[in-house]
């Protein structure tokens, strides 16, 4: 290359095939009389011309050319650029230039020795530039790596890279800069529709669904001029009403089901540990729960986290009380006269109408009117036994006053004594043998009944009730919402998480202990690096869960079938019928008053709260169950691994052969499957246990005096109930049964599984099968993974070891030792 000064000595570049620069020889000496040192333009060389007769100076090029060809003269974008992933020229100044005005032209031996055409200029002329021969040449450099090149000329000068975090479950940038192109992670709107992201995404929509829901329930119910009381919404035919209140309970509990789930799956997030938060507690000889929904991982992580945990979970659960509480049913009933007489009394004897006979107050124009109908055969003849059960009910809904004609004789008065039903008799009612009873000293002989007006109903829903709810949508909105504005909050969420991160960073404290379990950890004998023999034994999976696990689950079962089991035994031996009562139908048998028929002590909304309170069950039991049940999954999709190569199943940003899902570890399928469950388990109890609210009065009274307020219950809701809880327990207890898939051991049985989970999640125990083989390819976790032997034990005082590699495993030999 000639030099544009004359005098100077000249330059020869020498190109390879790929545009390289080979060498720069110096043709000639550089006279100059000052000692001034100059910086040749091309990359890596420097002269020096300090004295006369420079020596030669040849250096090989140890990295490609610039951007652009030589003899271009912009050499590089102007856009700043934090990092810079290749090495660039140096931009020429107006120094340098002017130093390249005294380099003297070559030699004709050093040019006639060169093609007329530089090796730069033919590339040109096919279109090449020095970035796609740097991609060319790295692709024959690499072979079989299956390495692709991303061009990333129109990126790294105008965007700023993030260094890799080495506590991050994936990669953001690889060391040599050479990432894949899915590596980085997922920007834009994206990122919200993936992952463990795209779940909560999803629940944040269904949570702002129902918020909008109940705030336009909320103004349809003041619209009505009703700010804090009830407004009736239907009042007619009891059939109709049912039919409301029943359809419209199922809808509740199908929405109110749904916030329990999403609230359970933002409480498996923002439970699952950070690395940062693992290796902290690992530090301190103190395991967390991987993969699972936790309680005790919540004493590790932030308290903000915490604090939303138990909004989210305090939130559904009420939100599930409230819900059913806020539509009630009100159906008309009578407090029947009940008058206990003589047999002459039907055929006009006088009758005394003094306290002494007539204790309920009953006028004498009713009694007459009453004796006159029995006389005239009006009234209703009923057998003795069910007229006794009508009369001892809280209340009626078809009679409106009872005579009870007994074989006594009085001659002061034909009425011997009037009372209400539910009020003074304490009758043997519950008798099915059609025999006298005792009542009052007499024997009753017969019973007549008169028919009372047709009964109505109301179906009513409580405004303040609708406002409560629209709070706690808001709330369980927020702690669901919160989770997606966190940037760099990156969890272990998945098995797959835990595995990722621990095998880009292996965890210092559980090396050389490839068989650390449940127990060990527990026992202390964790850091103690102990060689440990595998004994292949069935794995069942009712195994995995911790006992405390299981003690919960029962206990939380226990706690809303036995009081099932119990009511429905209770209600069924003295229910005078022996029938099923209707779902969400009060009845005079199975309806309990919460005080005085005419001073209640509980408003309609108290008691409609205090009916709807067993919903609170339901929503621990749901948790407990799930919880179980992820367990279960949890040791099910680890022991995979052990059979042969698996792709790791992440929550967030997938690389490689890695995938990702919505689901975090239970599968859709089952959790489908447990939802439905549980939204039928929620539906029924509030049909078997409900607020009771009965407006009565006496007689023929056309407006209601008083109103009976309590909580009713359904012998067929009640049955309904403890069958779906018996078919929920059976369930697990039937899965408990399959056991882990075998894996094959070097002798070539197959049985149990090494990564089986016993006695729960440990993430302790996963760290230290996470321990690669010093040979092991840097990024090999992005590869399909199976877990086995990686150095064999060679002799019977060698220790071999297993753990999870993206090449070749060996299978794990009883008869050895691995650490």
């Amino acid at each position: 290359m000639p030099s544009r000064g004359k005098g100077d000595p000249s330059y020869r570049n020498t190109y390879d095939k790929d545009g390289v620069t080979e060498t720069v020889e110096l043709a000639a000496p550089l006279e100059r009389s000052d000692a001034n040192q100059y910086t040749s333009i091309s990359e890596g060389v420097r002269l020096d011309s300090s004295g006369p007769g420079a020596q030669k100076q040849v250096r090989k090029m140890q990295s490609k050319q610039s951007m652009q060809w030589p003899f271009h003269r912009r050499m590089a974008s102007e856009s700043p650029s934090s990092v810079m992933t290749s090495h660039m020229r140096r931009p020429s100044s107006g120094w340098n230039n002017l130093k390249s005005f005294f380099k003297a032209e070559e030699d004709t031996v050093s040019l006639s020795s060169k093609p007329l055409v530089p090796d730069y200029v033919v590339h040109y002329l096919r279109g090449e530039t020095p970035e796609t021969l740097a991609q060319k040449r790295e692709q024959r450099l690499w072979g079989e790596r299956r390495t692709n090149v991303t061009p990333q000329r129109e990126r790294f000068m105008s965007q700023h890279i993030e260094i890799e975090d080495p506590w991050a479950s994936r990669t953001k940038l690889n060391i040599d800069g050479n990432g894949y192109a899915n590596e980085d992670p997922q920007r834009g709107m994206g990122r919200f529709f993936a992952g463990w992201k795209g779940g909560a995404t999803c629940n944040v929509i269904l949570a702002f669904t129902l918020l909008v829901i109940s705030v336009v329930c909320l103004i349809l119910a003041i619209s009505r001029q009703v700010v804090s009381g009830e407004t009736v919404i239907f009042s007619g035919s009891c059939d109709t009403a049912t039919n409301i209140n029943t359809g419209v309970h199922a809808a509740i509990n199908v929405l109110a089901v749904i916030l329990l789930v999403g609230s359970n799956y933002v409480f498996q997030i923002l439970s699952s540990p950070t690395r940062l938060e693992l290796a902290s507690a690992h530090n301190k000889k103190q395991w967390l729960d991987i993969g699972i929904p936790s309680l005790r991982n919540l004493f590790h992580v932030s308290g903000l986290r915490t604090a939303l945990v138990a909004l989210a979970l305090l939130s559904a659960v009420t939100t599930q009380i409230i819900y059913n509480a806020v539509i009630f049913t009100s159906p008309t009933g009578f407090k029947s006269e009940v008058i206990v007489v003589t047999s002459d009394f039907v055929t006009g004897a006088p009758f005394a109408n003094g306290t002494e006979f007539n204790r309920a107050d009953i006028s004498r124009t009713d009694i007459l009117s009453l004796q006159n109908d029995a006389s005239a055969g009006k009234l209703t003849d009923l057998a003795t036994v069910p007229c006794l059960q009508q009369v001892g009910g809280t209340f009626d809904t078809t009679f409106d006053a009872l005579i009870l004609v007994t074989k006594l004789s009085s001659a002061r008065s034909s009425v011997i004594q009037t009372g209400m039903t539910g009020d003074m008799f304490k009758l043997n009612s519950m008798s099915s043998v059609a025999i006298s009873v005792p009542v009052d000293e007499a024997v009753v002989d017969r019973c007549l009944a008169r028919e009372g007006l047709a009964q109505t109903c109301k179906v009513g829903v409580s405004t303040l009730l609708l406002g409560i709810v629209g709070v706690l949508h808001l709330i369980t909105l927020f702690s669901m919402a919160a989770v997606l504005t966190w940037r760099n909050f990156e969890p272990l969420v998945s098995v797959g998480d835990a595995i990722r991160s621990f095998m880009r960073n292996p965890d210092p404290t559980t090396a050389s202990a490839c068989f650390l379990d449940k127990n060990d950890v527990g026992d202390s004998r964790w850091g103690f690096n102990e060689a440990k023999y595998f004994t292949p034994t069935d794995h069942f999976w009712f195994f995995t869960p911790s006992i405390k696990r299981w003690v919960l689950t029962i206990v939380s079962w226990i706690m809303i079938t036995a009081p099932t089991a119990a009511a429905v035994a209770l209600i069924i031996e003295h229910e005078p019928t022996g029938a099923l009562t209707p779902l969400g139908t009060p009845t005079p048998y199975t309806t309990f008053l919460l005080g005085d028929a005419n001073t209640p002590p509980l408003t309609h909304t108290q008691a409609t709260i205090l009916a709807s309170l067993p919903q609170l069950l339901v929503g621990i039991l749901y948790f407990t169950t799930n919880s179980l049940l992820t367990t279960y999954w949890l040791s099910h999709e680890l022991s995979f691994f052990a059979v042969g190569p698996q792709p790791l199943r992440v929550s967030s940003d997938p690389v490689g052969y890695q995938t990702t899902s919505l689901y975090l570890t239970l599968p859709r399928p089952v959790s489908w499957a447990l939802y439905v469950l549980f939204a039928g388990i929620s539906f029924v109890l509030s049909q078997a246990v409900f607020p009771a609210i009965v407006s009565t009065g006496p007689g023929r009274t056309a407006t209601a005096d008083n109103e009976l307020v309590g909580v009713g219950f359904s012998t067929l809701g009640l049955m309904v109930l403890l069958a779906l809880l018996v078919v929920l327990i059976l369930g697990v207890l039937a899965l408990g049964l399959r056991r882990a898939p075998a894996a094959t051991y070097a002798n070539g049985t197959s049985k149990g599984n090494p990564l089986a989970l016993r006695g729960g999640a440990c993430s302790a125990a996963l760290s230290a099968k996470c321990h690669p083989a010093p040979g092991e390819p840097e990024r090999s976790w992005r590869c399909p993974l199976a877990y086995g032997v990686v150095v064999d034990a060679v002799g019977a005082q060698q220790v071999g070891h297993c753990a999870f590699s993206g090449v070749s495993v060996g299978a794990v030999d009883a008869a050895k030792i691995y650490a």
